[in-house]
């Protein structure tokens, strides 16, 4: 009672262990998928935050202000093709003071006051390269009043849709480089208030004190045109692997597009139509018949199901024979119970769980004469004329079957002149009497059947079966019946049978000996060694005493402190 008491508290207490362990991974987890600027340390930045470290933005943001402000020379920010959106207020990414050599790049930044503005008290040789700046107050701003903000590189960014300026290089800006960018459908495209500043090979239209340096003229050296693809079907997903019916395909998402130049000469299109075409259908069939084929998320599954095989039950094994059932002549078959199954690879099997024999059309061998012997060998009536052996004058029929017999004397009264024919006859009134007893000693030289049975016999397992004379002299062709399973002997006296549960009665006959029989018991022996190994596992749990508790103890001060560890870099993050 105790030792189960003391299971129970275990248990529990290994249910409350693994609780504690779950909650603390998904503690862990939540701390680890939020959007932010990922420093990589356990430090995350998102907006509202001063950035003081390197970091990767990992999703996209939204800002009710200014999202990033640098604080720290030498760092880079990268957007990673993420963008961050605001509410036409506050600016994308600030710089805060003096800040040198800081790059800020693969940003997406929309809808901010000014996308990215370098002021501060001067903010030099930094680096904005390959963002896509739009839908912004202004674009990208450059100033600084008090102290200039000098030799920065605008390079490799997309700067388009801005309502005031695309580029602003504001009063004390000087030195800056402005190279290779698309700057186009902005109020003005590029502001030089100071034409202190300089670069090449841009796009743009429209501009103030600017010009590219390969430029003829003021402006930049590429203008900006609309220039859209032809109208038509466009891929809008990666191919992945889909379904049609029982078909693994590859699928493509697409839309029909219908492009055009909207005011500020940048391509637009609407979209007129959706579809997904299908590609490399290949059937899902493996050829296995006992499965069912299906595509299931683009993948062919094979699920092996037995219905689709034959029925379990029996069957008919080997054509019929003649057998015999004691003095019966039958039809015999041989069967075996079917237990079918589907295997995935193979297609239908099945186990046989159980043999026997079927006995039909059975008719007794008696051919109505009483002078033969009436039998069946080997499925076959035989009969066996007594009248071959001696005169048999209780068997009339001998005559009908060419034998002749005296018929027996009349017993009266003899007359005197026949005194001695009597004394002759004597012998023949007698002989009935003699030969009575010479009926005894034919049964008496019938020999009993003795049956030979293994002592161990398992169930389910074969064990064979001797039939001998007293003498000791195998019988061969001796009818053996086992649990209702009739056989012959071999010329050696052996028949094999499969063992049946429990005790059996074995029981033998032949034409010419006398009935024969005897037990057969099987043994379990599996289950006696389940019932000892049970045995040996309970008293080694007896021998191994309670629970340990000092172990269960340390593990949950263990997890105790591993929460408050990742609490507390919570708070530092």
């Amino acid at each position: 009672m105790l030792q189960h008491i003391s299971d129970q508290g275990s248990a529990a207490l290994k249910n409350i262990v693994c609780g504690l362990l779950i909650l603390g991974l998904i503690f862990w987890l939540s701390g680890g998928v939020s959007a932010c600027c990922d420093v990589g340390n356990g430090t995350c930045y998102t907006c509202g935050d001063t950035i003081y470290a390197s970091c990767t933005l990992n999703a996209d943001l939204t800002s009710a202000g200014d999202c990033f402000t640098v604080g720290a020379d030498g760092i880079t920010i990268d957007g990673n093709g993420h963008s961050i959106t605001g509410n036409t207020t506050g600016d994308g990414i600030e710089t805060e003071g003096d800040k040198d050599g800081v790059t800020i790049k693969n940003f997406k930044i929309y809808n901010f006051s000014t996308g990215i503005y370098l002021g501060g008290c001067g903010s030099d040789d930094n680096q904005i390269t390959n963002n896509d700046v739009s839908l912004n107050l202004d674009g990208i701003i450059i100033t600084d009043v008090e102290c200039g903000s000098d030799n920065n590189t605008v390079i490799y960014n997309k700067i388009t849709n801005n309502t005031n300026n695309g580029v602003y290089f504001n009063q004390g800006a000087y030195n800056n480089n402005l190279t290779e960018n698309l700057i186009c459908s902005n109020g003005l495209d590029v502001n030089d208030s100071y034409a202190a500043n300089l670069g090449d090979e841009n796009t743009c239209n429209t501009t103030y004190n600017w010009n590219d340096t390969s430029a003829t003229g003021e402006g930049c050296l590429y203008r900006c045109v609309c220039e859209c693809p032809a109208d038509g079907w466009v891929n809008i997903s990666a191919p992945y692997d889909c379904c049609d019916g029982a078909q693994a395909c590859t699928c493509q998402e697409r839309e029909n597009r219908d492009y055009y130049c909207d005011s500020y000469l940048v391509c637009q299109y609407n979209v007129i139509g959706n579809d997904t075409v299908r590609s490399g259908c290949v059937g899902c069939d493996d050829g296995v018949d006992c499965t069912d084929d299906a595509c299931v998320d683009g993948v062919c599954a094979y699920t092996a199901d037995d219905g689709n095989c034959p029925s379990d039950g029996w069957v008919n094994i080997g054509a019929p024979y003649g057998c015999c059932s004691g003095i019966q002549k039958c039809t015999c078959q041989e069967r075996e119970n079917r237990d079918h199954y589907c295997d995935p690879e193979l297609g239908c099997r099945y186990d046989a769980v159980g043999t026997d024999t079927l006995r039909s059309g059975c008719v007794g061998c008696d051919d109505g004469i009483e002078c033969t012997d009436d039998a069946c060998v080997d499925g076959t009536c035989k009969y066996t004329s007594h009248c071959e052996r001696k005169r048999r004058p209780d068997c009339p029929e001998c005559e009908d079957i060419g034998m002749v017999i005296r018929p027996e004397p009349i017993l009266e009264e003899p007359p005197v002149e026949e005194e001695e024919e009597p004394e002759e006859d004597e012998p023949e009134e007698e002989e009935p009497e003699e030969e009575e007893p010479e009926e005894e000693p034919e049964k008496e030289e019938l020999k009993e059947l003795a049956i030979i049975v293994p002592e161990d016999i398992t169930e389910g397992e074969p064990f064979t079966v001797t039939v001998r004379d007293k003498d000791g002299n195998p019988v061969g062709n001796a009818n053996v019946d086992y649990n209702g399973v009739v056989r012959q002997t071999d010329a050696n006296g052996k028949v094999q049978f499969t063992a049946a549960k429990g005790t059996k009665t074995i029981k033998t006959s032949k034409q010419g000996y006398k009935d024969g029989s005897a037990t057969a018991t099987s043994s379990e022996v599996e289950e006696e060694v389940v019932e000892e190994e049970e045995k040996v596992v309970e008293k080694k749990k007896e021998e191994e005493g309670g629970f340990n508790w000092i172990y269960v103890i340390g593990i949950i001060i263990l997890v105790l402190i591993l929460l408050f560890i990742l609490m507390r870099r919570r708070r530092e993050g």
